[in-house]
């Protein structure tokens, strides 16, 4: 095995859908690796590592737009066959019941009081879709007059077999095994498949592809959202992978919305810019009523630790930079971005497709910033042991 090749590789899976592979899930990942290389008759890992990359070379406006296509077809194949589809009704029963009994009837409460009756829901990871089928449940529950308001609960997965195993709705009893047997008669109907959802929770949850990390826009339907779950997700994620995603998420909150993650999942993570809410089933993210300019500034402060980030950076700068001092870097040109970074929602053209995004992510493009400002001087970096 091409050792260097196997870990470029892995790297580019961590940037390009944000799982991370661990050195002891190595054996499992280069059997998958095989299977796809027979699949797609390629020769050897060289073959397959320039397909993957042929996306990001896309994005430099280095290869056609049918390249591209083939290459997206395969990261999308890929994703399918590491991802973890473990899921189940009603998993972790004390968040649930944060959501049923405090959570969600606060913010009914507060949609009723600005005669508003839109209600936005986001599960991120949804998998194969027991966690927003179980939201579409708790809400069927509480909401007597269901049918006077608009409800939309939206499921995301990176994973397109997870979405189409979703959207058919049917589930064997493994699914149910935290539910009294009464919660199937009461949602499902029995079949020669297995269990399949009732029509009325079916139809308040929708579907979408969403890649969390690669992604630079929220997919339209999750604009606006007033509670995103996002849980057991992260664990799967490097530091900056995180960071990008709650960036993510935070912008498509609407003020005064949720986010709930899994437990300890956002633990040595910048989160200035939500107000934290700890109940005891769980820590709550909450956006604030009125956002100001400084929670932008916090969190450039707090996220840009060079000492945090030796170690993510090590790997792109091919330097043991734990042994460089970073204090000799010349940042001029990272600080004399912030203000232009800090600009909310500002508009910017990607050359190589002509299309334009809105950018919310500041931290991940501050540490652009700062990784192009290492790799511009590596060179003149001296080791502070004096060894050359």
């Amino acid at each position: 095995m091409n050792y260097v090749l196997w870990e470029n590789l892995v790297k580019l899976i961590a940037e390009h859908i944000g799982f991370y592979i661990k050195t002891k899930d190595y054996p499992s990942l280069e059997s998958k690796i095989e299977a796809r290389l027979k699949a797609l008759k390629l020769s050897n890992l060289g073959d397959y590592y320039n397909l993957l990359k042929d996306s990001v070379d896309f994005e430099l406006g280095n290869i056609s737009p049918q390249t591209m296509y083939r290459s997206q077809g395969e990261w999308n194949a890929l994703a399918n066959i590491i991802t973890n589809g473990e899921s189940f009704f009603f998993r972790d029963r004390g968040q649930f019941d944060l959501l049923q009994e405090t959570l969600i009837p606060q913010l009914i409460e507060q949609k009723k009081n600005a005669l508003d009756f839109n209600l936005k829901i986001w599960s991120s990871g949804c998998s194969t879709g027991q966690e927003p089928y179980s939201l579409a449940i708790v809400l069927n529950k509480i909401i007597p007059d269901l049918s006077q308001w608009n409800i939309t609960i939206i499921g995301t997965d990176i994973n397109q077999d997870f979405l189409k195993l979703a959207r058919i709705g049917i589930y064997q009893n493994w699914s149910f095994r935290l539910t009294e047997p009464s919660f199937r008669k009461d949602y499902f109907t029995s079949s020669s498949e297995g269990w399949k959802i009732n029509h009325n929770i079916r139809n308040i949850v929708t579907f979408c592809e969403d890649n969390i990390v690669q992604d630079k826009t929220i997919p339209i339907p999750c604009y606006g959202v007033d509670l995103i779950l996002c849980r057991n997700v992260f664990i799967y994620f490097k530091k900056y992978s995180v960071a990008k995603g709650i960036d993510k998420f935070y912008s498509a909150l609407n003020p005064g919305g949720y986010l709930m993650t899994g437990h300890a999942e956002l633990q040595e993570i910048a989160l200035n810019k939500f107000q934290i809410l700890s109940f005891p089933e769980s820590v709550i993210y909450q956006k604030p009523e009125v956002e100001t300019i400084a929670n932008s500034y916090e969190l450039f402060e707090s996220e840009i630790d060079f000492e945090s980030m030796k170690t993510d950076f090590e790997t792109d700068i091919n330097l043991p930079i734990s042994n460089y001092d970073f204090n000799s870097l010349d940042l001029d040109e990272l600080n004399s971005n912030i203000d232009y970074l800090t600009q909310p929602q500002r508009v910017i053209t990607e050359q190589d497709n002509n299309q334009k995004f809105e950018e919310n992510n500041i931290v991940s493009e501050l540490k652009t910033l700062l990784a192009k400002a290492i790799d511009r001087e590596k060179k003149e970096i001296m080791p502070l042991d004096g060894n050359v």
